[in-house]
């Protein structure tokens, strides 16, 4: 499954590195940027 546009490449590499699946980081998981939700 191919990450989606929602994880800034730093963040993907961090949940990569800590064993985390990419199918579940893609499913579960999106950066945010300030304050905003």
């Amino acid at each position: 499954m191919a990450i989606t546009n929602n994880l800034e490449s730093h963040h993907l590499q961090e949940w990569l590195d800590s064993g985390v699946d990419e199918e579940l980081i893609a499913l579960n998981l999106r950066s945010l940027s300030g304050t905003t939700p």
